[in-house]
């Protein structure tokens, strides 16, 4: 990708450094979890909360993969007239690498939500609030199927989303602005 190293040094310290925030309130939340219940008798939220680990995880290393990968399809027309077939292959490895940071960012995201609803559903077990709650919780279900099957469907055909040069302008993906 055509970052200056100013950026990709402020890029890979950032995404470092929230990662490390982020990775050490999920285990201290989970170490508390464990230390309280059991391993055996964790609920729904802190198992939800142990996979949200893994695509964050994916989110930090996809998202610098494509920084410091080669890039992605987003490019300038002089990037496109100086193609190679070894940076056209590094674009295309940078596109993917945008697919599943999206991906992995949409599932980080609603794995998140979900916790937060098991939590609140919980804290208003035996009060009428817990029908707003398990209402939401319907709400978020159709919402994260409408965002998967926008995700999966906005591109035609799929292999779009790492075409080099892209196709389509639906088939980009901007990391970073």
């Amino acid at each position: 990708m055509s970052t200056d190293a100013n950026f990709n040094t402020e890029f890979r310290a950032e995404t470092t450094a929230l990662y490390a925030v982020g990775l050490t309130f999920i285990l201290l939340r989970l170490g508390s979890r464990i230390r309280k219940l059991g391993l055996s008798r964790l609920q729904p939220d802190d198992w939800f909360m142990a996979q949200n680990l893994l695509w964050y995880t994916l989110l930090y290393v996809s998202a610098n993969k494509v920084i410091f990968g080669g890039g992605s399809n987003f490019m300038t027309q002089e990037d496109i007239d100086n193609l190679t077939p070894e940076s056209r292959a590094t674009r295309i490895a940078g596109s993917k690498w945008v697919l599943v940071s999206e991906e992995s960012m949409v599932l980080t995201i609603w794995s998140c939500k979900v916790c937060m609803l098991f939590i609140y559903r919980r804290l208003t077990q035996g009060l009428k609030e817990l029908k707003i709650v398990n209402a939401i919780f319907i709400y978020i279900l159709v919402g994260f199927v409408a965002v998967q099957i926008a995700l999966f469907t906005n591109c035609r055909p799929f292999s779009g989303y790492w075409s080099v040069p892209p196709i389509s302008s639906e088939c980009l993906f901007r990391l970073c602005s």
